[in-house]
């Protein structure tokens, strides 16, 4: 929806091997960063 919305028609995902692994911002923050692109990746699904 989000992507339809603001006129979005492509979308790039990645793989960067270890570039959270660094992430050090307390227990909870770290645990919701490292979800992002899984959240990303399944709200495509209602396109």
């Amino acid at each position: 929806m989000y992507l339809t919305t603001n006129n979005i028609g492509t979308v790039v995902i990645g793989k960067n091997d270890n570039w959270k692994q660094g992430a050090n911002i307390g227990k909870k923050n770290n645990q919701n960063f490292t979800q992002i692109p899984h959240l990303i990746v399944n709200s495509t699904d209602n396109l």
